[in-house]
């Protein structure tokens, strides 16, 4: 995992191997921020506090072993503070973070589940434990908050993003997006983070915008210092592309496809976001209440 510290224009990065948080920074100076005491420990996703300015961490223990425990940490970028808030079940296998308000809310990749803590008491609970969570080949990966009060939860394999609504944790649905595909077997949705106003998915090895999603709830992330367009490209064969989707005609919310057709669950009518004429949604688009088209499944 990695995620942008802004203040300290520095990247805190995570190590499954060693179970480390570390900061990178612009010089490239690297500073280990927490090494667990104990070996076997992995850290995966991060997020940074938007208002304490703390990096929450993902931390995995025994990863994918029966034993496999789970907690969120709490560590200072700029400070040594640091604190294990501890999720409950097991086998825990948390993968991303996200937070909104004062709880932290994470996936896990092995399990039917989204985990809550609250980041005042450091209670931890099984938050939402819907049937569309349930993995199949690879499961629940990177997580975002909505500006329409809904988490977007992107599962690895088969790619699908579920949105699961603040409100009501019960009420999990697939959103279906029409355009160029979030990825193939065994390359889907990985990381998901707001750019802006955009959201931008890892999916099939490539980074990608998804249009049409409500914007992220909270301000922009500050911007980081300039960099030279020639450091962005690596001069071998594998060097990084950016993808762009074809803009989303459509964004609907329906059960995910049941792996087995015996067992499959009935459709429903998607119902999709409204547009604008010119194919993007404005401000007014995103409080207009939504539509049902057909009950056609693409």
């Amino acid at each position: 995992g990695m995620a942008f510290h802004a203040s300290t224009h520095s990247f805190v990065v995570g190590s499954l191997e060693h179970g480390t948080v570390t900061r990178i920074a612009a010089d490239g100076t690297a500073t280990t921020l927490h090494t667990p005491q104990e070996a076997g420990w992995s850290t995966l996703g991060i997020t940074i506090h938007p208002s304490t300015d703390e990096a929450l961490v993902c931390a995995v223990h025994h990863a994918s072993q029966p034993d496999a425990t789970s907690a969120l940490w709490v560590v200072g970028v700029d400070t040594s503070s640091h604190r294990e808030l501890p999720l409950v079940g097991q086998p825990a296998n948390c993968n991303d973070v996200t937070v909104v308000g004062e709880h932290a809310y994470l996936t896990d990749r092995e399990a039917a589940v989204v985990h809550r803590v609250d980041l005042g008491s450091g209670e931890a609970e099984a938050w939402s434990t819907h049937e569309l969570l349930e993995p199949q080949l690879i499961g629940n990966n990177g997580i975002v908050a909505t500006g329409d009060g809904a988490l977007l939860v992107g599962q690895y394999a088969p790619a699908t993003f579920l949105r699961v609504p603040l409100d009501d944790p019960s009420g999990v649905t697939a959103v279906v997006l029409e355009g160029d595909t979030i990825g193939s077997v065994p390359n889907g949705p990985d990381g998901i983070t707001w750019m802006g106003d955009e959201l931008l998915h890892l999916g099939d090895r490539h980074p990608a915008p998804v249009h049409g999603l409500p914007r992220r709830p909270h301000p922009p992330v500050p911007p980081a210092r300039p960099v030279r367009a020639s450091a962005l490209h690596d001069r071998g064969p594998h060097r990084p592309q950016l993808h762009r989707l074809g803009r989303c005609q459509s964004l609907s919310h329906s059960p995910a496809p049941s792996a087995n057709p015996a067992t499959a669950r009935p459709t429903r009518a998607p119902v999709v976001l409204p547009r604008s004429a010119a194919g993007t949604r404005s401000a007014a688009d995103v409080s207009a209440p939504p539509r049902v088209l057909d009950a056609a499944r693409r």
